[in-house]
């Protein structure tokens, strides 16, 4: 089947030409004059051509074609409008991709065979996915700006909107180490500003760059118990929380005016706070703790000195208050259990009897029952006397004193 002369072969159907193969080899399906080793147009519903069934190719324009061209696929739309492209890197301007796939696209209104492509994803020979990069160095290599500022760059979503509704998963590190680094956060210049990395064989362990070489010291911290007495701890629920599930924690408005660089402020304050909220770092808040500790532990510290300081001092004063204790004990033992007073009730004078008593330092007192020293005199010998002309009738108590020492008291009745 086929001719052998210069000419086009044509498949017919009813009478009209459905593929053609020319002399020079190229196939078109749906055209008659192919441009490439495949090329097929047509207007139809649905996709233009299958490759096995079920996986069309489609140019993602009604009534688009796409042709092969050099070393890929090229999608283009009916006025031959380059669109997207699939190239197979056999080329030796990629050789270093070579055997790797690229996956480009061209702006609107590009025509002909100018191709100003941009590369939106690559996969390399050894398996690595660029998307945004043509190089990528790693399993997967994500790079780009998006269109809003505040958007991200890749977005994984699970709609699935239950409690098994998990989003991503990391499976490394060692099952006996620790070391391994899960999550690393980078600036654009290269520089490292914290981790998430493995603690130990069961855990993990969150990490901001806190290097000394990469600060200016300016003091000791001036904040402290009295800011963190400021902040109020609250229980509460979140009014979107179907469970009502109590909480404990900050309010990141109120935290703001006591330890602003813990808290993260909207970047628009018309956006409804579901969508851009006020937000806390709990994690730094961690030095204000620690400071406000330290200082409390400095009043401990300052507290238990003066209470040794004041033990001290009383163990000093009950030392010598037991030398006291003794020494009355040695003396009231010297005198005898009493000292008489003769006669009792009193008539018109007294004398108060010793017994091995020694007057050095002794003196009497006589107070009336309302606690009034009615007389005061000291201690002759053995006995002494009083003349009680002066007291009225009434009962009265006479303490027998060495020094400061209290040795006896005795009730006296004067009855004249």
């Amino acid at each position: 089947i086929g001719t052998t002369d210069n000419v086009n072969f044509k498949i017919r159907t009813k009478n009209n030409v459905r593929m053609t193969i020319t002399a020079g080899g190229n196939v078109g399906i749906g055209t008659s004059a192919p441009a490439s080793k495949l090329d097929v147009k047509g207007i139809i519903t649905g996709f233009d051509s299958y490759f096995g069934k079920n996986y069309p190719i489609s140019a993602g324009t009604s009534g688009a074609s796409y042709s092969s061209v050099g070393y890929g696929l090229t999608f283009t739309d009916t006025t031959a409008n380059y669109r997207y492209r699939i190239n197979g890197d056999f080329s030796s301007m990629l050789s270093f991709r070579s055997g790797g796939f690229d996956f480009n696209t061209a702006p609107f209104g590009t025509v002909g065979s100018v191709i100003p492509y941009s590369t939106a994803m690559v996969i390399l020979q050894n398996g690595n996915v660029g998307i945004g990069i043509s190089a990528p160095s790693t399993k997967l290599y994500v790079k780009g700006i998006p269109s809003s500022p505040a958007a991200p760059v890749v977005l994984i979503e699970n709609p699935g909107n239950s409690s098994f509704s998990h989003g991503v998963f990391i499976n490394a590190g060692s099952n006996t180490a620790s070391g391994a680094t899960f999550v690393l956060f980078g600036r654009p210049d290269g520089t490292n500003i914290g981790s998430i990395r493995q603690n130990s064989a069961t855990a993990v362990g969150y990490f901001t760059t806190s290097d000394k070489r990469l600060k200016n010291i300016i003091g000791t911290s001036q904040r402290g118990l009295s800011d963190l007495m400021k902040i109020n701890i609250y229980d509460y629920t979140f009014k979107t929380d179907p469970q009502k599930q109590v909480l404990t924690g900050f309010m990141a408005q109120e935290l703001y005016d006591v330890f602003p660089q813990s808290v993260s402020k909207p970047r628009e304050n018309n956006e409804p706070a579901e969508k851009n909220p006020w937000m806390v770092d709990y994690g730094s808040v961690t030095p204000l703790i620690i400071r406000s500790v330290q200082e409390q532990q400095q009043i401990i510290n300052d507290l238990q000195k003066q209470n040794a300081e004041m033990k001290s001092r009383l163990d000093k004063f009950e030392n010598a208050l037991e030398l006291q204790t003794q020494k009355s004990k040695t003396i009231s033992s010297e005198i005898n259990n009493e000292f008489q007073i003769i006669p009792n009730p009193a008539t018109g004078s007294i004398s108060i009897h010793f017994e091995n008593a020694s007057s050095k330092g002794m003196q009497l007192i006589i107070f009336d029952a309302q606690g009034k020293t009615v007389k005061s005199v000291p201690v002759n010998g053995s006995e002494t006397q009083i003349s009680i002309s002066e007291f009225a009738n009434g009962n009265y108590f006479v303490q027998l004193l060495e020094g400061n020492i209290l040795l006896r008291v005795q009730k006296m009745t004067v009855n004249k």
